[in-house]
């Protein structure tokens, strides 16, 4: 149902579709609160409820901690607010892809995210009143490819997730296979000591090196090879290829 012209309230019926592995219904026009029936379809692995900007305003349901067998959740603009919750780290621990791009999110980066060591793909950027630093224990998130930090209150020093093997990088994105972006731009940067930074945002000058330009996520699934994720397509030419197993392949 993605990219759809639907709204009203996301029909609490579809908690009853127990089987479904994907549940796609980003880019509508959804009202209302944001569902917190999930945790019974508990067979979820992806799911999906980005660009639905008519939502009430809200923290990110506590519901969602039951989904354990999730490997992508996107949240992108969907008027979250509060801290991060820190279920995401102890409960959603099978997490590819993390989306919380464009919300407003507060406090700070909960220590716990670094347990998701499955974790690829991080978005935490356009949440403007998020503070603090990058936990020391992103240290752990050694399979990393993409995070975007940009347009966010967060400060200090990126050493330690430049220093990931898979973003480790002397002059930018050499080889196009990771994109790292933060507000690292202009004289006095909020991010410092970020040789892996392929964006670097300078938010007081608002520099059209910020990835909002160049590099807007887009998770429009491609089901040509199967019910199953085959591509991450974000932006700017940017796509990560998965070789994993297909379910329920195509002819």
């Amino acid at each position: 149902m993605h990219d759809n012209d639907f709204s009203g309230e996301v029909p609490s019926s579809i908690q009853n579709l127990t089987n479904l592995f994907h549940l796609d219904l980003s880019i509508n026009d959804f009202t209302g609160d944001m569902p917190d029936f999930f945790d019974k379809m508990t067979r979820l692995n992806y799911l999906f409820l980005s660009e639905n900007d008519y939502f009430t305003p809200g923290p990110i349901p506590t519901t969602l901690g039951a989904l354990s067998n999730l490997e992508e959740l996107s949240l992108k603009g969907t008027l979250r607010e509060g801290p991060i919750p820190e279920f995401l780290g102890t409960n959603l621990t099978n997490l590819i892809l993390l989306d919380l791009d464009n919300n407003n999110l507060n406090d700070t980066i909960p220590e716990n995210l670094g347990d998701l060591t499955n974790l690829q793909f991080l978005l935490l950027n356009r949440n403007p009143d998020l503070s603090g630093q990058v936990p020391a224990s992103f240290s752990q998130l050694s399979a990393l490819r993409l995070v975007y930090l940009d347009n966010t209150n967060l400060e200090g020093s990126m050493e330690t997730l430049c220093a990931l093997p898979t973003l480790t990088e002397t002059s930018g994105d050499e080889d196009g296979e990771e994109i790292v972006s933060a507000d690292c731009g202009g004289s006095f940067p909020q991010m410092t000591d970020c040789p892996c930074c392929d964006f670097c945002c300078d938010k007081d000058n608002n520099i059209a090196t910020c990835h909002d330009d160049f590099g807007t996520p887009n998770l429009k699934p491609n089901w040509e090879y199967g019910f199953d994720r085959y591509d991450f397509d974000f932006g700017d030419g940017e796509t990560y290829f998965e070789a994993r197993k297909y379910v329920g392949r195509l002819p």
